[in-house]
């Protein structure tokens, strides 16, 4: 048995949870128990940068300090985009309408991309000017920016590692995520120390090193996360011919995605000023 169906015992399969008959406590449980200990793991990637660049120099430790507020930023918007697909899939797939759940994902997934290729291409033209505005000492603000830039370009993954997981949870899937996520948070703690210190024909990279490490580690756990939902074997499945972006029906989730959007970011904001 592999690993992924042991795990699936353990949790309970999306068709052993009916939330409308026996103990609703005793299935929310299982259904979210993989859901906290994804997040549990997304913490992983910074304290693998923050354990390493500890190591490296001071410097460095300020300076991806420096960069979280937007890194979570980021992620804020990320999970905006994101839920309002999420709500359609899991409308869709509650009302045994199969198709329209695949198409909601489709385009979810193709929204969410362009929006990781455009807001990271901002974001890497503009960062050392949002960085400047926290008015850190210039050797820091160096690395952030250099940390920022490499992250910025890695939106769309982060993005799209973002989807994944979001989609996935909407069609009742929670334990597939977790287990990427475990692979990709291992990954990242591995390639740390290789790049921020360089190893063998490896360069010393140092600040930027960890966000390559990153990015590299949120680029695989998204092109797992698309092979899988390419192949539909667990939760939801998407098609190519349905991710050519439809701006009328992008109209239908806009509504919801709204709230969800502003809602977040304004919320990480208050962890701004303790950097």
């Amino acid at each position: 048995m592999s690993l992924r169906r042991r795990l699936g015992s353990l949790f309970k399969s999306q068709s052993e949870l009916d939330l409308t008959d026996g103990s609703i406590p005793r299935s929310l449980f299982f259904l979210s128990l993989p859901i906290v200990i994804t997040n549990l793991l997304q913490v992983g990637y910074n304290l693998a940068d923050t354990f390493w660049l500890g190591r490296y120099s001071t410097e460095a430790l300020a300076a991806i300090s420096l960069g979280f507020p937007l890194i979570f930023l980021f992620i804020s918007l990320g999970l905006g985009l994101t839920v309002a697909g999420s709500v359609l899939v899991a409308q869709h797939t509650g009302a045994e309408q199969p198709a329209k759940a695949e198409y909601a994902a489709s385009q979810t997934v193709v929204f969410t991309l362009l929006a990781g290729v455009i807001l990271g291409a901002l974001g890497f033209q503009f960062v050392a000017q949002l960085l400047g505005l926290f008015n850190a000492e210039p050797a820091v603000l160096t690395l952030a920016t250099d940390y920022m830039e490499v992250i910025s370009l890695g939106l769309p993954f982060l993005f799209g590692f973002t989807v994944f997981i979001a989609l996935m949870r909407g069609a009742g899937d929670t334990v597939t995520p977790m287990l990427v996520m475990f692979g990709t948070v291992v990954l990242n703690v591995a390639l740390d120390p290789l790049l921020i210190f360089g190893v063998g024909p490896l360069p010393e990279l140092g600040v930027e090193g960890a966000a390559i490490a990153t990015v590299f580690s949120r680029g695989s756990a998204t092109i797992v996360g698309l092979w899988l939902m390419f192949r539909g074997a667990h939760g939801i499945q998407i098609h190519l011919r349905q991710m050519v972006p439809d701006l009328a029906y992008s109209r239908s989730y806009s509504g919801s995605v709204s709230p969800r959007r502003l809602k977040t970011p304004v919320g990480r904001s208050r962890l701004t000023p303790c950097w």
